[in-house]
């Protein structure tokens, strides 16, 4: 789907696969401002970075519409959430609300949408990537009875491990070889723990972003793709601040 904005960025939301969706600026010189261009931690060597061959001819092809894009995010919840006396069905719809507002504040095209909140019987006692690679084909037989017709699926904790407050499968076009978490379209995160936008930042990993590169001194070990809510005078400084 190609989503052109009335702010002169073109973007197209990329089917890369099965196991990807992912969204990408169009606009040229919107691509030097997400780094594209520059050696980052998400490339395999030192060399400067290029573009896809698919998004290049996108730059060609992607014109023509202005529609939002809108994509759907399964939703799970663990029993240490459920038994919180939290109203889950409320807070999961205040996190999409927050994510959609980021979205909106930095001119991204996309409208996410929660689907059909679902009891994942996990244990948040010793949460680990075992639940985003393994573990997930334990608990369900197949990855389509996860996704369950969306695009990606997220699992909303109570609270924090002691390693993390959320992690995510990061899926990156421009370096399909880049396997943090594996190929798969979940994530999950802490819902009253730890970062306020937490759901935002791990939902950005799953559409491509990486961490942004608001310290302009980190030299080598920036990472690329800053990703939401872009605050005014703090340059690359997103919601997906490290």
């Amino acid at each position: 789907m190609d989503v052109d904005t009335a702010f002169g960025k073109d973007h197209n939301l990329v089917n890369c696969g099965p196991n990807c969706y992912l969204w990408r600026t169009i606009n040229e010189t919107y691509y030097h401002h997400l780094d594209f261009s520059v050696t980052g931690t998400n490339v395999t060597s030192n060399s400067e970075r290029k573009l896809d061959p698919a998004l290049a001819q996108l730059l060609e092809e992607s014109r023509q519409s202005n529609q939002q894009a809108e994509i759907t995010v399964k939703l799970y919840y663990t029993p240490a959430l459920r038994n919180s006396g939290a109203n889950v069905k409320a807070v999961l719809e205040s996190k999409i609300i927050q994510t959609n507002h980021i979205m909106q504040n930095s001119q991204i095209p996309i409208t996410i949408r929660g689907l059909c909140p679902q009891l994942m019987d996990v244990s948040e006692q010793g949460l680990s990537e075992d639940v985003l690679s393994s573990g997930l084909n334990y608990y369900f037989g197949n990855l389509a009875a996860l996704y369950d017709g969306a695009d990606l699926s997220y699992l909303m904790t109570l609270g924090c491990t002691p390693d993390a407050c959320g992690e995510a499968s990061t899926i990156n076009v421009i370096n399909p070889t880049f396997p943090i978490r594996g190929n798969r379209r979940f994530a999950w995160g802490a819902t009253f723990e730890g970062p306020l936008y937490t759901f935002a930042h791990e939902l950005g990993h799953l559409m491509g972003g990486q961490h942004n590169r608001e310290r302009l001194s980190c030299g080598s070990s920036c990472s690329g793709t800053p990703f939401g809510y872009l605050v005014r005078g703090l340059p690359y400084f997103t919601v997906m601040a490290p």
